[in-house]
């Protein structure tokens, strides 16, 4: 059964009264943790929100009469042989009730103004299952020094139908001495915009609604304590976006234990120098793009377009956010915020990551959406030249890889913006082939 992740954090940057309320709202955390166990097999991974022997085909159906049955807060259950939805409210109320006075205590327990509104907020919202309303608590919260984020916002997990979300927290502390390097890379992608259509609608956010924290993660539980997270972006709602804008959280934490863990071990397949200086160029990179992924996946959001792709959404919007993150960076050089070497250096730590993930992909089954996208990337890439497996080792044409990026962010982006579930098919069906990961390295 899948633990929630903790994580060492520095306690003297945080005064008596924080590290009271970081105990807490990690006791809080555990709450959350527990409801999300019983929305997921821990054997199987399987969702049990849905009857076990419930199809595809069969909820559908039913939801043409019952649209509830499709929200992605209820569950679905048969009752005398007939689909009928539970309010996650109705299924999780008493969890919620502990966790709300969990949250309460933590609330008197802050010198933090601004924290302690946002906690209310939360508390007021989680009480009456109005999930929306914690989310956009979340937009809406300054720079607190401590922040948590709680609630059902995701539907990586719904393999079935793409529709349900399941519980998620994660506790952070405002890292205020994150590398310059990333702060002037968001800073030059807020002013210079994404090449996005102008019908998105992330093209008309002021540079003031792209909300950025780089944080230490003192924990992770529920959906996000699966494996370890590097930054994620809400809201995922266009309508959400076009209102609050988005917020990025980058997680450093969790991230530099995964580089050091997963993704130095690989660069020996990818570089002949991997020396200690390379590798620290390297950690600066992965830091760069995954800020340009969650900044793309954040701005980049077009009306109805979950409805149009249905299960194909998260595959299509994170394969969209890699191509349009990675091809945006072309014009910090053209701009002059960066070298060659630096954009060659980004190419190499995202191969390095999509080559991580598709072993972890293979290893457990987990993270399928992403798995879908870097089957996508990596064929395309291999027909055109831009990868090469040399003596054992993955040799990348810079130009090429470009070039493919730039093509595929146009077609990822019309497909965001106009194309519907079939478009998806089409696209996996001639490259998300997943025999590809078996020619990309691995670590013994």
């Amino acid at each position: 059964m899948q633990n929630v992740r903790l994580f060492e954090y520095d306690k003297s940057m945080l005064s008596e009264s924080e590290r009271r309320v970081v105990d807490i709202l990690l006791e809080a955390g555990n709450v959350i943790h527990k409801v999300w166990q019983r929305q997921v097999d821990q054997d199987t991974g399987r969702l049990t929100v849905y009857p076990e022997d419930a199809t595809k085909e069969e909820i559908l159906a039913a939801a043409e009469k019952d649209p509830a049955l499709l929200s992605g807060t209820t569950l679905v259950r048969r009752v005398n042989g007939k689909l009928e939805a539970v309010d996650y409210i109705d299924e999780y109320g008493d969890d919620l009730k502990e966790f709300s006075a969990l949250l309460t205590q933590a609330k008197d327990a802050s010198d933090d103004p601004d924290l302690k509104i946002y906690i209310d907020k939360v508390i007021k919202a989680c009480s009456a299952g109005d999930y929306q309303a914690s989310l956009i608590a979340f937009l809406e919260n300054p720079q607190t020094k401590i922040e948590f984020s709680a609630g059902p916002f995701e539907t990586y997990e719904d393999n079935l139908l793409g529709r349900k979300k399941t519980f998620q927290f994660n506790l952070r502390v405002l890292n205020q001495t994150a590398t310059q390097d990333i702060l002037n890379m968001i800073d030059v992608m807020k002013n210079i915009r994404l090449p996005q259509p102008e019908t998105s609608f992330g093209s008309k956010l002021e540079k003031n609604q792209i909300q950025v924290r780089i944080d230490d993660v003192l924990m992770f539980a529920g959906r996000q304590s699966t494996h370890l997270v590097s930054s994620a972006n809400l809201p995922n709602e266009p309508e959400l976006v076009k209102k609050y804008g988005t917020k990025v959280v980058v997680f450093t934490t969790s991230m530099s234990m995964k580089f050091d863990k997963r993704h130095v071990p690989l660069m020996k397949f990818f570089c002949d120098n991997c020396d200690e200086e390379h590798v620290e160029k390297l950690r600066a990179a992965m830091f760069n793009w995954v800020a340009l992924h969650e900044i793309a996946e954040g701005t980049v959001k077009f009306s109805s377009t979950e409805s149009r792709l249905k299960s194909n959404y998260d595959f299509i919007r994170e394969l969209n956010a890699h191509a349009v993150g990675l091809d945006s960076a072309k014009y910090h050089i053209l701009n002059g915020f960066s070298t060659l070497e630096q954009y060659q250096d980004l190419l190499m730590a995202f191969a390095i990551f999509a080559t991580d993930m598709c072993n972890h992909y293979q290893e457990s089954g987990a993270l399928l959406d992403y798995a879908k996208g870097f089957a996508v990337m990596f064929n395309i890439g291999f027909r055109s030249g831009a990868f090469k497996v040399e003596d054992g080792k993955m040799a990348i044409d810079y130009t090429q890889l470009a070039s493919d990026l730039e093509a595929l962010s146009h077609l990822t982006l019309r497909i965001m913006e106009q194309g519907d579930e079939d478009d998806a098919n089409k696209l996996l069906k001639e490259y998300g082939d997943f025999a590809v990961f078996d020619r990309l390295p691995k670590l013994k």
